[in-house]
């Protein structure tokens, strides 16, 4: 199956280069590796770096790379905490809203803060997969870790074919405002 990671590294290049135009300036590729990007940010508040990379997930006649953003965010705070996504909806998806997987009172102040309604537009908005968020006391670092349908590749045995869901620029935008989005509710005051 080289060959076909080989071809999914090269649309994860193209997922790249249409998030480097959208983010005009502010964008660049500092670890070009394979099915694996580190991005590093101008002029941003919060967002500093980004990796970008796709998970491969074997299914019945077919190959997933689900395309995975994981970025990190310097705080101080006296719990552990964890938060998860959860979309509201049996058919489809009618909003989202974060729920507490662990933490008391820091973490009860930080919900309220992500489930601002401009945050979670913007989440339904973008397909993501899910949206994991945990704090480490001992690291004193937020991880946020999610995965996204736009941009995402799939190979297909019947009939063979590798397609990638090619972002537009304007989710490229809404995707990297949204992460400034959630590092602001994330920040320690």
């Amino acid at each position: 199956m080289g060959i076909l990671n080989r071809k999914a590294n090269d649309k994860l290049n193209l997922v790249a280069n249409i998030y480097s135009n959208a983010l005009n300036g502010y964008w660049k590729t500092g670890y070009d590796g394979f099915l694996c990007k580190k991005v590093y940010f101008d002029n941003l508040y919060f967002l500093k770096e980004l990796k970008m990379s796709y998970l491969l997930k074997d299914r019945f006649f077919a190959r997933s790379y689900d395309l995975v953003f994981e970025f990190e965010i310097p705080a101080i705070f006296n719990e552990n905490m964890k938060f998860k996504l959860c979309y509201l909806g049996k058919t489809k998806v009618d909003g989202a809203q974060f729920s507490i997987l662990n933490g008391n009172q820091e973490a009860a102040s930080i919900l309220e803060k992500l489930n601002n309604p401009l945050i979670i537009s913007r989440l339904v908005k973008l397909d993501l997969l899910n949206l994991n968020l945990e704090y480490s006391i001992r690291k004193k670092r937020w991880y946020i870790r999610t995965d996204s349908l736009i941009g995402s590749t799939t190979w297909n045995l019947i009939p063979p074919a590798l397609q990638v869901i090619k972002p537009k620029e304007k989710e490229c935008v809404f995707m990297i405002e949204l992460f400034e989005l959630i590092a602001n509710a994330l920040r320690d005051n």
